[in-house]
């Protein structure tokens, strides 16, 4: 016997797509909100200061003052162009500065693995370095009491 899945799968999206709405307009009658309702709500209630049920235009406060006031450099209330590709310099200054710093903490364990000291890491010196790490005890071998606590390693390549 043959069965067919597709039309059985297309008539079960169908279904779905026509049960969903319904569901949605059941869960907002009934006092579960999805988040941006939350979020509606909060900013109703903290931006509605009279309690009136509507928010005015001397009422409506957003984030853009805090920003603005950090991006002006010279206080006078306005960001210009300049001031804001001062900003992003800086920002980029300071990303660099984190990626750097990382970089190169990575490279001094990657060649912390150079055995043979020869400025250059193979794989048989990974590979010995990893399982020096793993053989706890020195037996030269890996039980699996070493393995158990390791299992969450940093990988250093």
């Amino acid at each position: 016997m043959k069965t067919r899945t597709f039309p059985s799968a297309l008539l079960m999206l169908t279904a779905a797509i026509l049960i969903l709405p319904a569901v949605a307009d059941d869960q907002r009658r009934h006092g579960s909100f999805d988040r941006s309702d939350r979020i509606h709500g909060k900013m109703m209630r903290t931006m509605d200061i009279d309690d009136n049920g509507e928010i005015t235009r001397d009422e409506f406060t957003s984030p853009a003052k805090d920003r603005i006031a950090k991006l002006d450099s010279d206080g006078d209330g306005v960001v210009t162009p300049e001031e804001l590709d001062a900003d992003f310099k800086q920002k980029q200054a300071e990303m660099i500065t984190r990626s750097s710093d990382r970089h190169t903490q990575v490279r001094d364990q990657f060649f912390a693995q150079d055995t043979n000291g020869d400025g250059a890491i193979s794989a048989d010196e990974i590979n010995d370095s990893m399982f020096a790490r793993l053989d706890a005890d020195g037996s030269g071998t890996i039980s699996r009491d070493e393995i158990r606590p390791r299992r969450k390693h940093r990988r250093l390549f």
